[in-house]
């Protein structure tokens, strides 16, 4: 038995192939499961959105994402088979906006002079010995800190599990990151925190506060998969 399927906003089309009702239904379902699994945004209820495809580290994240408002819909992939479904709850909790979410910068976030917004002597705290030796390993000691960043800084602070002060610099956070990553993850955690750095570097975003803003948020969202990020 054949079949063409098309989502609701007819957009997108899939000849199946089954070989009873039973099959092809199953077939459907799985179909229609992703690719009409939102329409709009939850949070502008714009209908302009997009698939999109991104890789950190050793993971890969498959969402919707809103070309108005920059919103996000994820999709979880199941253990048995990689199967993807629309992730609406978590840990048996429904998620706010039926699972869309945003990453909101403060208005002092914004681009300045170039200065943090601490005073030097602070933002310049030797970091421990142990991060001294894991900036080393990747490099991260000799990075720039843009200006404006020290409220997604303070938000590090209540996301990751063990930080006991909040970074002032963009190398010290990314030293709580390497340690965090080893941590949570051992070996396979350094690799993945080595990677996203080298990727990061390779950005033509390197060095600007949209870069590290973006990088950060990587690093959160890899953390999250090891199981590195407070409940």
């Amino acid at each position: 038995m054949k079949a063409i399927f098309r989502t609701r906003k007819g957009q997108i089309s899939f000849e199946l192939e089954g070989a009873d009702a039973k099959e092809l239904f199953r077939q459907i379902a799985a179909v229609e499961e992703v690719f009409d699994a939102e329409h709009e945004c939850g949070l502008c209820h714009s209908k302009e959105l997009r698939f999109r495809h991104r890789v950190v580290g050793e993971y890969q994240y498959y969402e919707l994402h809103c070309n108005d408002c920059g919103a996000r819909f994820e999709f979880g992939q199941r253990k048995a088979g990689g199967i993807l479904f629309p992730r609406r709850r978590k840990k048996k909790q429904q998620l706010p906006n039926g699972g869309w979410s945003k990453y909101e910068a403060h208005p002092d976030e914004e681009e300045d002079d170039g200065h943090p917004s601490r005073p030097a002597a602070q933002a310049s705290a030797p970091p421990t010995e142990q991060k001294q030796s894991e900036a080393r390993k990747t490099d991260i000691g000799s990075f720039k800190t843009p200006g404006g960043m020290q409220k997604s800084f303070d938000r590090l602070g209540e996301m990751i599990i063990g930080i006991t002060a909040t970074p002032t610099t963009l190398p010290g956070a990314l030293a709580v990151f390497a340690d965090a990553f080893r941590k949570h993850g051992g070996d396979t955690g350094t690799k993945i925190f080595a990677k996203t750095i080298e990727q990061y570097k390779a950005s033509p975003d390197f060095g600007s506060t949209q870069g590290a803003k973006v990088l950060l948020r990587e690093l959160v969202d890899a953390l999250g998969v090891i199981g590195g990020i407070a409940a």
